[in-house]
């Protein structure tokens, strides 16, 4: 399987586990806040969205995001009506110029509406403490078990950033 292949089927047992992940807290916060799952996959309208983010997250990597040859993302959206606080998962191509990686990483971050009345991302927290690298070159089996295993780990952390925001 190509990078590519490998890139997206990772990014669909993201999105699976972010969904898992939504319901418990659904289920344990009884309505007290509003939890949404969203997808680059899920909503082609947004797909671009979250641009500064992933840049951002390249970046605290030390990595350039090659977001034209892969760009993927799904996040986890907490609203408490005053605050908005969002896990995301970003799945991009790296390097300049692309040599067939991807990466993919977590941050957690607020959005907040500043004097215009616009949403504004804040509060920038890259969570993972490396990122996952998908090699064109990996063997799809293991590089699903390795992400298995570094994701569960990287999702308690990143779920833990979120806990500690929500106080």
């Amino acid at each position: 399987a190509g990078v590519f292949a490998l890139a997206n089927e990772i990014h669909t047992s993201v999105d699976q586990s972010l969904n898992g992940v939504a319901q418990r807290l659904r289920d344990a916060a009884a309505g007290a806040f509003q939890i949404r799952v969203s997808s680059s996959r899920k909503e082609p309208t947004r797909a671009r969205h979250n641009r500064f983010q992933k840049i951002e997250i390249a970046k605290a990597h030390g990595h350039f995001a090659a977001l034209d040859a892969y760009d993927q993302w799904s996040s986890l959206r907490v609203d408490r009506g005053d605050r908005q606080l969002e896990l995301m998962v970003a799945v991009q191509g790296i390097g300049a110029p692309f040599r067939g990686l991807c990466a993919v990483s977590l941050a957690v971050f607020e959005r907040a509406e500043d004097d215009d009345g616009l949403r504004r991302v804040i509060d920038l927290e890259v969570t993972a403490n490396e990122p996952f690298i998908i090699n064109y070159r990996d063997d799809a089996s293991d590089t699903t078990m390795r992400f298995a295993d570094w994701f569960d780990k990287e999702l308690g952390i990143a779920l833990a950033a979120v806990r500690r925001r929500l106080g």
